[in-house]
């Protein structure tokens, strides 16, 4: 079965849990979304997936971009904290 076509105002958004190595895909997101409201959907789906509880403040994101159909290297992805 072919995947769904994103709604030309929604994206999906993967997300990765390092630590366990868990990844993700938030489908058709609204652009509109807010970014409070996605880390409270970001925390059910760790709640789900990986039995954890994580609340909205303990959610980090960073945004990565592909250019030329690739993702940037990994000393790139992950700011220093």
């Amino acid at each position: 079965m072919a995947p769904a076509i994103p709604h030309p105002n929604t994206v999906d958004i993967a997300y990765i849990y390092r630590r366990r190595n868990f990844v993700d895909v938030l489908e058709n997101v609204s652009v509109l979304t807010p970014v409070t409201a996605l880390c409270e959907q970001l925390c059910k789906r760790f709640n789900e997936g990986l039995n954890i509880d994580v609340s909205p403040e303990q959610i980090r994101l960073n945004t990565m971009l592909k250019v030329d159909s690739e993702w940037p290297p990994e000393s790139d992805r992950y700011p220093a904290r």
